[in-house]
């Protein structure tokens, strides 16, 4: 079972959102020619990837981060 506080989970998840923001920054300024994805998605894709890792690990089912990762593609390939 995971023994972090509430507090440890928001700085790990605030930390993920950053570097999301990072990647979907650079990504912005170079100039990508793909507009579709951006500072927003790259930080959507990252959150939603942590609490998909958190959620398996807290339930001991690999099939979260499965479901996850399924979730994020289909959003990809609309």
């Amino acid at each position: 079972m995971i023994q972090n506080s509430i507090f440890e989970q928001f700085v790990n998840f605030g930390l993920t959102a950053l570097v999301g923001f990072a990647l979907g920054l650079e990504r912005d300024m170079a100039g990508s020619e793909n507009p579709h994805a951006g500072t927003r998605d790259f930080i959507l894709i990252a959150l939603i990837g942590s609490v998909s890792g958190y959620l398996s690990q807290f339930f001991q089912s690999p099939w979260i981060i499965l479901g996850g990762f399924l979730g994020i593609s289909s959003e990809i390939a609309a």
